[in-house]
């Protein structure tokens, strides 16, 4: 078996909307394929996405990365039975030459690959993702879902709220994420109030604040909200500032999620050593494809593991099917669906919860939506 192909597209995420960080005007991803000749001369394709929120990195991919593996012996890259494809290995083939520390932009054209070679793996086997994880155990797993929506819009913003969030009831989820700590505190906790009275006890309600706010400005946000119904608070402070994290953990019982913007083992170590998170309520929101992939996430999972962190914390950043695989091989907490953005995700769901499916790999072409994404790669 040989890699005789990768490939990358970007692809327009724009909209009009923003959350506390960043506007969407601009926004990009990529979108990628591995291909592999099979010893029968059989061709597949693995292919992977990157999930929303940040910008495309296909530059790193083809110029850097993909070079090293489609120049090495296949030898280098192949399990001990020489049929199927080693993941550990392409990543120390990807990363040859690339210096420790600086995850940015790389991790993710890293989890690029890095996903669409464990599509293949599933591909090959002829096992869905989460089946290839999961191991022996029995039964087909389900998980818990959440919908993220509620972004800021200049327009009409309160109409748009309440629309989406009588939308995502209907849809059957049952807890919502909304956008919080990017406009004045008083119209923040207004919008906040009005999720609420629009779920009226059906849907519980999350805030994300993406990482925007100082210390002092996190405090008065959490104060303002303390005596609401929040399940949880993510990213008030900057996702590297552990003294912020330490000091909202003892000064609030409102359950605190981060770690979408940490993007290696190493800056997830620091975390758990050093933000004082809460192993009984706080949740840890790595994303799988942006930081260097599932490689990576295992060894993230292994480490917090070790330090006493149930899976059942472990709520991945979006990531798509890749994450709902992911997310049912290894049994994480929940998952995380944006119905509404730029790619409708919607995944098969039975009652408040995501079926991964059983299709081989991960599943993208038995989605519409990501089916029709990959089509121009494989032309």
């Amino acid at each position: 078996m040989k890699i005789v192909a990768i490939s990358e597209t970007t692809l327009d995420m724009a909209e009009a909307t923003r959350n506390a960080a960043v506007g969407f005007g601009g926004m990009t991803a990529s979108v990628a394929a591995v291909a592999v000749e099979t010893a029968a001369g059989r061709r597949i394709r693995g292919y992977a996405i990157d999930s929303p929120g940040r910008y495309a990195s296909g530059a790193i991919l083809r110029e850097r990365l993909a070079p090293r593996v489609l120049a090495a012996d296949p030898a280098a890259y192949l399990d001990a039975s020489g049929t199927l494809l080693d993941p550990w290995k392409i990543r120390a083939l990807a990363m040859r030459d690339e210096k420790p520390g600086g995850h940015g932009e790389r991790a993710a054209a890293m989890g690029l690959l890095d996903g669409a070679i464990w599509d293949l793996i599933g591909k090959l086997q002829d096992k869905p993702l989460w089946a290839v994880l999961r191991g022996p155990n029995p039964g087909v797993p389900q998980v818990p879902v959440y919908a993220t929506c509620g972004f800021y819009r200049g327009e009409d913003d309160l109409a748009k709220l309440r629309d989406e969030l009588v939308r995502v009831v209907d849809l059957g989820f049952d807890t919502v994420k909304i956008k919080g700590g990017g406009i004045d505190l008083d119209a923040d906790r207004r919008r906040i109030d009005t999720a609420l009275e629009c779920l009226g006890g059906k849907a519980k309600l999350a805030l994300d604040c993406n990482a925007t706010m100082a210390l002092d400005e996190a405090r008065a946000f959490l104060e303002a909200i303390a005596d609401l119904p929040i399940a949880w608070v993510e990213e008030p402070v900057d996702p590297l500032d552990y003294d912020a994290h330490r000091a909202l953990a003892a000064a609030f019982a409102v359950p605190l999620g981060t770690g979408e913007n940490l993007f290696s083992a190493a800056d997830a170590r620091n975390l758990l050593r050093h933000g004082g998170l809460r192993h009984d309520r706080d949740l840890l929101q790595f994303d799988i494809g942006l930081g260097y992939g599932l490689v990576e996430y295992l060894r993230i999972l292994a480490e917090a593991e070790e330090a006493g962190w149930a899976r059942e914390r472990f709520v991945p950043h979006v990531g798509y099917r890749f994450a709902l695989q992911v997310a049912a091989g290894l049994g994480l907490g929940r998952h995380e669906v944006g119905p509404f953005q730029r790619i409708a995700y919607r995944p098969a769901m039975s009652g408040a919860c995501a079926v991964p499916g059983d299709a081989p790999g991960i599943g993208w072409e038995a989605d519409p939506v990501f089916a029709d994404l990959f089509m121009t790669l494989d032309r």
